[in-house]
């Protein structure tokens, strides 16, 4: 097991879908789906190395890559443990980043995304 997907076992992901009561603030959603500590931290020190990569503090290349929308979490979460094993044997020139769309905002007709 990898440092980063130790970081990851027991951490729960629930499925409350606090938006489904009507629209949420960010706020809201915070104090409804705390992040954990741990994974606080993983998220601001990815968005400080995109930061010092694209103001040149960094001379790594940033990629950013993911699926279209995530349609089943199983898959999506096989697919960031197959990038994660990329993105460590290639950390010394890329910073790869996962990207994903939970739901398809400008879908009108037909499946709209997991959100």
């Amino acid at each position: 097991m990898t440092f980063m997907a130790a970081r990851w076992q027991g951490v729960v992901f629930l499925d409350q879908r606090p938006w489904q009561s009507g629209p949420q603030t960010p706020a809201d959603v915070r104090s409804k789906l705390p992040l954990p500590h741990l994974l606080w931290r993983f998220v601001n020190a990815s968005r400080a190395r995109v930061v010092d990569i694209l103001t040149g503090e960094d001379d790594r290349l940033l990629v950013i890559v993911g699926p279209c929308s995530i349609h089943d979490p199983s898959a999506a979460h096989e697919y960031a443990h197959r990038l994660q094993q990329v993105a460590l044997a290639l950390r010394e020139n890329l910073f790869i980043l996962m990207r994903a769309y939970l739901e398809k905002p400008r879908t009108s007709v037909g499946w709209r995304g997991l959100v």
